[in-house]
């Protein structure tokens, strides 16, 4: 599993590179206030989480305008997947 080992130490130095932005959770909450996000954006349930809709791993940034309401069943089926490509999957079964 070596491949395994060597994607884990990219993503622990690409994490321990990049800064992170001073935000707390009040400003991300008034952030979603303003936008009258109060649930998952996905699904429309009750939200659990802060997703990064563009994932850390595919490049998105740790900013307030790329963090998302989910709920835990999204966020966690989602993962570090492209949103776009998650969200076409998933809706497949509904044609």
């Amino acid at each position: 599993m070596r491949g395994a080992r060597d994607h884990s130490a990219r993503r622990r130095a690409r994490r321990a590179l990049a800064p992170l932005p001073a935000f707390s959770e009040a400003d991300l909450a008034a952030y979603w206030e303003e936008l009258g996000a109060y649930a998952c954006v996905y699904c429309g349930a009750p939200f659990e989480h802060a997703d990064h809709f563009k994932p850390r791993a595919l490049g998105g940034v740790h900013e307030l305008w790329n963090l998302v309401p989910a709920c835990a069943p999204c966020n966690l089926s989602k993962a570090d997947q492209d949103p776009i490509k998650w969200l076409a999957s998933r809706m497949s079964g509904l044609a």
